[in-house]
């Protein structure tokens, strides 16, 4: 088996496994709880990258683009749990769905370590 196989072996099964979280009951069931503990964690790590890029004193503004993009995700996260039709029925999808968008960066994240481990680093 060549080497590329098995690279392209190991980037599926992290997708396949990433896919298989995604969908899975514990989002169901406790996505809600879950997607405000990650929201939070983005909201501290987004003051913290704030704080870092303000004492390096590194006038770009694309600098900024990250943190922000973690606080706006939060909001908007946050906006659709609270505005979303909770009924008996869309409880468990609201959740799942709420939980998810939490972690939209991991699974970017994720998705590019897998890009990376197909193609053998050669960014």
């Amino acid at each position: 088996m060549s080497s590329y196989s098995a690279n392209k072996q190991a980037s599926n099964g992290m997708i396949d496994n990433t896919s298989n979280f995604a969908g899975s009951s514990l989002l169901e069931n406790y996505g809600n709880y879950i997607g405000g503990i990650v929201n939070v964690g983005w909201l501290v790590a987004a003051y913290y990258l704030f704080m870092h890029i303000h004492k390096q004193k590194i006038i770009k503004n694309i600098h900024y683009l990250g943190p922000a993009s973690l606080v706006l995700l939060s909001i908007a996260d946050n906006i659709y749990y609270f505005k979303a039709t909770k009924t008996a029925d869309t409880k468990k999808n609201v959740n799942s769905i709420y939980a998810n968008i939490a972690f939209i960066p991991i699974y970017i994240s994720i998705l590019i370590f897998a890009i990376m481990v197909a193609s053998k680093g050669a960014f």
